[in-house]
């Protein structure tokens, strides 16, 4: 009996991305996804990240390392209200850019997740503020929001990097 060959897993750059915000020393947030849970009361005390896709970069051309940049999103609300909370995404924004000098970090194996599928780790070697946070306005509900681009750096476990 043959047995069927099964793809490896990469992890994607989005995840890997979402991983990395999540471990940024002293973080403060209700939480890190791809997109904004739909229960605001869940997000409403201390705001939510969003890493919903990569907006630009590009692989390393001779080595197995990833440069994508990535828009973040930091959003707060008060659920059953009319006024924006502007300081919770500012603050949020942010803590993420602190996070980028925080140059003691860097390189610490990620875990990188999506539901119940496991990738393998990843490392990131250095992320980068491409823009000062801005502003953004929702249409969905009450929302405050700030994004900020942001470049990465990052290599797949066991992928060597001369």
């Amino acid at each position: 009996m043959t047995t069927p060959l099964v793809a490896s897993l990469h992890a994607p750059a989005d995840l890997v991305v979402q991983a990395w915000v999540r471990s940024i020393p002293g973080l403060v947030c209700d939480g890190v996804a791809g997109q904004l849970p739909s229960d605001e009361n869940s997000w409403s005390a201390n705001g939510f990240i969003v890493v919903p896709t990569i907006v630009g970069g590009a692989p390393e051309s001779n080595m197995p390392v990833r440069r994508p940049v990535a828009t973040i999103e930091c959003w707060g609300t008060v659920p059953g209200s009319d006024r924006l909370p502007w300081s919770i995404p500012s603050q949020l924004a942010e803590q993420v850019i602190h996070g980028t000098f925080d140059r003691t970090t860097f390189g610490r194996s990620l875990a990188v997740q999506n539901g119940k599928v496991t990738y393998p780790s990843a490392r990131v070697l250095s992320a980068t503020c491409m823009s000062e946070p801005r502003r953004v306005f929702s249409d969905i509900g009450d929302y405050a929001g700030y994004l900020l681009d942001v470049r990465f750096y990052w290599v797949a476990a066991g992928e060597a990097v001369a």
